[in-house]
């Protein structure tokens, strides 16, 4: 095979293994990546490495590690020696199937919730309520999140079904940062199916999924929420889905 042919072709295991383990010069290194980007792998195996390297910026170093380390686990199952394809190929298959996931993953930007998000400016207090919700309420509409977190927090001993300082709970711990807190208490299912602030503790709880890198589970949240047509952000799920979930 002269020189042009070979630099048609994808690179044998023999070839990379090399170049994983530094035999060669850089320039070698350098015309093998190349070789891997311009050519179609002959196999899964190939498949699932050029997968792995391109969502890794073709970094043979990284490449390295990883394949040691699955490698050792594969024989570490006590996978003979002498059965290196099957291990090579067990290997590859990971990478693909990782690098399938990963790049799932990546094409959902993590902080592009922000711009879904918007602050609960807070609601009227009922006469009736008054007397609970009246100052941690006031608090929180001026602007002073710790003060309003802390009253509410401590009439929630008293109130620990309240709706409203639940819903509330949540929406501070989220505005804080405190993103799991957040997403402890909209799981628990404290908000009643009933409550004024279901739809918005379920969309919520969609963006705590979100911040969290739970790809997959705030996907089919904001499924289910779309899905329903009286629910009030079935819309911007829709958006959200088409966006940034497509």
């Amino acid at each position: 095979m002269n020189q042009d042919e070979h630099s048609l072709t994808f690179p044998t295991w023999n070839e990379i293994n090399d170049a994983l383990k530094h035999e060669g010069s850089d320039v070698k290194r350098r015309e093998l990546i190349e070789r891997i980007r311009n050519t179609t792998p002959p196999d899964e195996s190939g498949a699932g490495l050029k997968k792995w390297l391109e969502l890794n910026n073709y970094n043979l170093d990284k490449a390295s590690i990883w394949i040691q380390k699955i490698e050792g686990e594969y024989t570490s199952v006590r996978l003979k020696k002498s059965n290196q394809s099957l291990i090579r190929y067990l290997t590859a298959t990971f990478l693909l199937v990782f690098g399938s996931i990963y790049s799932y993953l990546r094409l959902v930007k993590e902080d592009a919730w922000e711009d879904y998000y918007m602050h609960d400016p807070g609601l009227l207090i009922p006469e009736n309520t008054a007397s609970v919700h009246v100052h941690w309420m006031l608090e929180y509409k001026n602007g002073r999140t710790s003060n309003a977190y802390a009253i509410l927090k401590g009439l929630k001993k008293s109130f620990p079904t309240n709706d409203t300082l639940n819903f509330y709970e949540a929406v501070m711990e989220f505005e804080q940062g405190k993103v799991s807190s957040a997403m402890n208490v909209l799981s628990a299912r404290t908000i009643s199916e009933n409550s004024i602030f279901r739809d918005r503790a379920e969309f919520l709880e969609a963006l705590c999924l979100w911040r969290l890198k739970r790809v997959k589970d705030s996907k089919n949240a904001l499924i289910h929420i779309a899905n329903d047509a009286n629910q009030l952000f079935s819309s911007k799920a829709k958006l959200i889905l088409s966006e940034e979930f497509s």
